[in-house]
């Protein structure tokens, strides 16, 4: 018996504190939430604000290179236009929204009008 109550206790003091660790990160994304709220309603705020910045959601990543950056489909926010992007320097995932700015064709030679070229990406927002 003692035997039994001492291996029992030897697993609550290993095993406890994973469980504890467990449920903390569980909850933290809960209490996070809020934050990342108010980086949206942020995101919206400014986007509305100033035209040189759009707000829109990754839908599908089309391709991506470490070298040469990632092209995607993205939905611009408030509207229900679709176009092509390329980011230079960025990698976002699909489902995330992102603040970037650039040009339609970027004016550059050899660049597609039709595609919109990310000069930088100023916040990344995951919901």
């Amino acid at each position: 018996m003692a035997y039994f109550l001492g291996q029992r206790l030897a697993e609550l003091i290993i095993f406890g504190p994973i469980v504890l660790l467990v449920v903390w990160l569980a909850t933290r994304r809960l209490r996070r939430r809020p934050s990342q709220q108010n980086q949206w309603e942020h995101a919206v705020r400014v986007c509305a604000a100033d035209p040189v910045f759009r707000l829109g959601q990754i839908v599908e990543v089309l391709s991506s290179d470490a070298e040469q950056g990632e092209r995607a489909r993205i939905a611009w926010h408030g509207t229900d236009i679709e176009q092509e992007i390329w980011f230079g320097d960025a990698w976002p995932l699909e489902d995330v929204w992102v603040v970037v700015s650039g040009a339609n064709g970027d004016g550059s030679a050899g660049r597609d009008p039709q595609v919109f070229y990310a000069s930088e990406v100023h916040d990344i927002i995951v919901l």
